[in-house]
């Protein structure tokens, strides 16, 4: 499943990897898993849960648990949460499509609101502890950097108390409106343990994977 150089990044595990993964999640088993492929410069796959009702694809606007390489040296498990471009004319090649900017309807907002609030940021934090070793990871690019982009703008930040979200929050609000943001939420499993592991990470994605449809709850309500 894992092996060859550059592959974790570019996903190419997905569709093996989601074979080994509960085909349903959450309590009323609302969540369905799907492998995504983005066709930039490179072709990136990767694996989030969905539900069925959900508008476009491959969903940008909507906070979703999922298994995803923002850098080539580990693997994340946990909610998956992206803020769109600024406006159409972020890019010096032309207008940019509709559904990749930032609009009303994006859960990212309701990220914003929960990390923006002391008592928010608590409740939020109460479920991220269910994770073990959490962890948010935020990986800014343009529409016209090379991939991956520079490691520069991937920060992250151990969840050692609800004081990060405001760090990280601080930190994505910097960003310039021209980059698009993927945040992650989770644990990390390093490229080591997923060549060691094989099949095996399956295992490690579950909880972490329950926990996010959780999570994803609670960012869904608190979005305006």
């Amino acid at each position: 499943m894992f092996s060859r150089e550059g592959e974790l990044l570019t996903g190419t595990w997905a569709r093996e990897l989601k074979e080994q993964l509960p085909r349903k999640l959450g309590p009323r088993h609302e969540w369905r898993p799907k492998v995504r492929l983005w066709r930039g410069r490179i072709w990136v796959q990767w694996i989030q849960y969905a539900m069925e009702d959900w508008e476009g694809s491959p969903h940008f606007p909507y906070a979703k648990p999922a298994v995803l390489a923002l850098e080539e040296s580990r693997l994340l498990v946990g909610l998956y949460v992206e803020r769109g471009y600024g406006s159409r004319t972020d890019s010096p090649n032309g207008p940019l499509k509709e559904e990749l900017v930032l609009a009303s309807r994006w859960h990212w907002h309701g990220i914003v609101a929960l990390w923006s609030d002391p008592q928010q940021r608590q409740q939020f934090h109460a479920l991220v502890q269910k994770f073990l070793k959490p962890l948010v990871v935020i990986r800014a690019a343009t529409k016209d950097d090379p991939f991956p982009p520079p490691a520069s703008q991937i920060k992250s930040f151990s969840v050692t108390s609800s004081d990060v979200y405001q760090q990280a929050l601080e930190h994505a609000q910097q960003t310039p409106s021209q980059y698009w943001l993927d945040i992650a939420i989770g644990i990390q499993i390093s490229k080591q343990e997923c060549l060691s592991q094989q099949a095996g990470v399956a295992g490690s994605c579950v909880v972490p994977l329950q926990v996010a449809a959780e999570l994803q709850s609670l960012v869904a309500e608190a979005t305006p």
